[in-house]
């Protein structure tokens, strides 16, 4: 029956007694693993919080445009970005939204898929968002498509790069709410 006793673990066996110096393993990888489950979860707690709060936020001119008949493409390499902005979208009334972690993927699905508007993140692996609005662009088929390019970067002269590509707004990261719902209102009333 292995004993703990202050940081030292020992084991009776039959008549004798074998005693360890060495901390038991769960000693030392228990407080790591703790902090990191107390880390998760004061992240979904926030994030609970965070989405019950937007979830009340002002629609604005969102709200007089039925979202219902429109689909979104969300791509985003993160899937945390790409659930919050489902999150946000989904009060405003859109009911055909797709999420893809890989521009590769989406960009060989938009086609089938032919969404109305794309939240598209700048930086990710192996096709970023630059290129994949490059691409997208050459496409006359694709040209009616609205996209809002939403990243960390917030130099101008990656915007002023995404918006002479094609782009048709650009959001920075941390996404805020009523400055989706303004961008996504303004394109749908132009569409």
């Amino acid at each position: 029956v292995p004993q703990e006793n202050q940081g030292s673990a020992s084991l009776r066996a039959g008549s004798g007694q074998v005693q360890a110096s060495a901390k038991p393993i769960w000693s030392r990888v228990l407080p790591v693993e703790l902090k990191f489950i107390r880390l998760c979860f004061w992240i979904f707690a926030e994030l609970e919080i965070y989405l019950k709060n937007f979830t009340r936020m002002d629609l604005g001119k969102l709200k007089s445009i039925d979202c219902s008949n429109y689909s979104v493409m969300i791509v985003d390499d993160i899937p945390i970005n790409s659930t919050l902005l489902q999150k946000f979208l989904e009060p405003a009334g859109f009911k055909r939204i797709v999420r893809y972690k890989s521009s590769t993927e989406a960009f060989e699905n938009i086609e089938s898929i032919m969404p109305d508007l794309i939240l598209l993140d700048v930086m990710m692996p192996v096709l970023d968002g630059i290129t994949f609005l490059k691409e997208l662009r050459k496409n006359n088929r694709f040209n009616s498509i609205k996209v809002i390019m939403v990243s960390a970067v917030s130099e101008s002269e990656e915007v002023e790069k995404a918006h002479s590509l094609g782009a048709d707004a650009y959001i920075t990261k941390p996404v805020q709410a009523t400055l989706l719902y303004e961008s996504i209102a303004e394109l749908l009333e132009t569409a």
